[in-house]
């Protein structure tokens, strides 16, 4: 089962403005999904997941695969040197909320809350809604960062 709610692009972002790190979450419609964390310095990671829900408020994470390294701005794209990349096959179980709640500029947002960090140290437990389109690519691929970041 799949909770359409969370489909899309979630980023902490507009939650911690000036922070030298963002991190975001992307729920595919699919059931596939990643996480991005990204350092001022140039310095990425990226998890790849399968994603599912129950209905009392459980999200399911089967990790698959990790990739890091280090990014560069070129012109209007973002170049990402992969130093490693590996197969994983982690489950995690989190329980989860949406609810609206305002920004740190006081604007209401859609906030995801977990009940635990995705990636303690990197991807966190909170995510404000910044794009609700399904196609949203990992910029691992894409070369560009989604719209609402940087």
């Amino acid at each position: 089962m799949y909770d359409a709610h969370l489909v899309g692009h979630w980023s902490d972002d507009v939650l911690y403005q000036g922070s030298m790190e963002s991190a975001a979450i992307v729920f595919r419609p699919d059931g596939s999904g990643w996480t991005y964390w990204a350092r001022v310095g140039g310095v990425f990671s990226v998890d790849r997941f399968g994603w599912r829900t129950a209905s009392h408020g459980q999200l399911y994470l089967r990790l698959v695969q990790h990739l890091s390294g280090t990014w560069t701005v070129q012109g209007q794209d973002i170049r990402h040197g992969i130093k490693s990349q590996h197969t994983r096959d982690t489950e995690l179980v989190l329980a989860y909320t949406i609810n609206t709640a305002p920004d740190i500029f006081g604007n209401p947002t859609t906030l995801l809350e977990l009940d635990q960090p995705v990636m303690p140290g990197t991807v966190g437990d909170r995510f404000a809604l910044t794009d609700s389109d399904a196609r949203v690519e990992d910029p691992t691929i894409t070369g560009t960062l989604p719209r609402g970041w940087g």
